[in-house]
């Protein structure tokens, strides 16, 4: 729309660094819109399991909010749906959770809605992390997915200091991110560990190559 195209016209009217920061900037502001609104809408998540050997294994879930928490219902296994069994049983599985969940003491529930909002905090937390814990460079633009976004490449500040325990691999690694043209959204985000990075001592460790 003429809207977006003045904005986009604007961010690119100055400096090359400034107009990195500014689109950051956006980014960021669109992905916590993003996070306060998530609660009120279902979605599809799309994992994918690298095991030994470089075999991968593709599953999506259809995420939906039941009685104050995520659950998530396998919808599909190397992105081909579900035979008509295998429907069934993810369809009663949810059946039997909302019926626990509907049937549980306020202790139970209690618990159960703190754990969900903490894991939300915490990603929250992660990705407003993200945003800081990189240099951004605009390195181009592609068509992603119909959108056409810009594409930036990602390098580790120098003195950045994590702010939370999952945040210590991100000086570690390197990356590209695409944002939205349009709507200043991440459309995609590629990162991989460059050094080795221990958690917890010794107990996990996260390897160079990892993606």
């Amino acid at each position: 729309c003429a809207v977006s195209t003045m904005i986009s016209v604007a961010a690119f009217g100055q400096s090359g660094q400034e107009n990195v920061a500014e689109i950051i900037r956006r980014s960021a502001a669109a992905m916590e819109s993003n996070w306060k609104a998530a609660p009120g809408f279902s979605y599809t998540e799309r994992d994918v399991q690298s095991k030994k050997g470089g075999a991968q294994v593709t599953k999506t879930y259809e995420v939906a909010l039941i009685e104050g928490s995520n659950y998530n219902r396998l919808i599909a296994i190397n992105d081909k749906p579900l035979s008509k069994t295998q429907a069934q049983q993810e369809q009663q599985k949810m059946q039997a959770e909302v019926q626990r969940r509907q049937h549980e003491s306020s202790g139970e529930r209690a618990k159960r809605v703190a754990k969900y909002e903490k894991e939300r905090r915490q990603d929250h937390a992660m990705i407003a992390e993200m945003a800081k814990a990189f240099d951004f460079k605009l390195t181009g633009s592609e068509s992603l997915n119909g959108h056409d976004a810009w594409v930036f490449e990602a390098l580790p500040k120098p003195g950045y200091q994590p702010k939370m325990r999952d945040a210590k691999v991100l000086p570690a690694m390197k990356g590209k991110l695409w944002v939205d043209k349009q709507h200043y959204q991440w459309a995609k985000v590629q990162g991989e560990v460059t050094r080795p990075v221990s958690f917890f001592g010794v107990l996990a460790k996260v390897s160079p190559g990892t993606r």
